[in-house]
């Protein structure tokens, strides 16, 4: 039982559940979510540790940046990911940070060429 109720704090934040719907997408370092967040890096760091803590993200280092998914091994993240990518993508906060998402991707592109 502690394992789910765990597993319902870590979705209780609002920062938390934003982190997770970037992820939803794509593989992510810090400081590119902080820039789409629009929030400050360590905030950003804090609550990716209470996620990777809870097993919900996995994070693994490149060189000074640290990236990170979502562990798709996590049982019941599996089960509730498919709500949650609704919800979280009909809501104004999420569609703000989704839209924000695909103009950093477009302008990284934008960088490459």
């Amino acid at each position: 039982m502690t394992h789910i109720s765990n597993f319902f704090k870590a979705l209780a934040d609002p920062t938390r559940l934003r982190i997770l719907n970037l992820l939803f997408r794509s593989r992510l370092c810090v400081c590119r979510m902080a820039a789409i967040l629009g929030l400050p890096q360590p905030l950003v760091s804090r609550h990716l540790a209470y996620l990777r803590s809870h097993g919900l993200v996995k994070g693994w280092r490149e060189g000074f940046r640290i990236n990170y998914e979502i562990n798709e091994q996590h049982s019941l993240l599996a089960q509730i990911r498919p709500l949650l990518e609704q919800i979280l993508s009909h809501e104004a906060t999420g569609q703000a940070d989704l839209r924000n998402l695909d103009a950093e991707c477009q302008a990284a592109k934008g960088q490459r060429v």
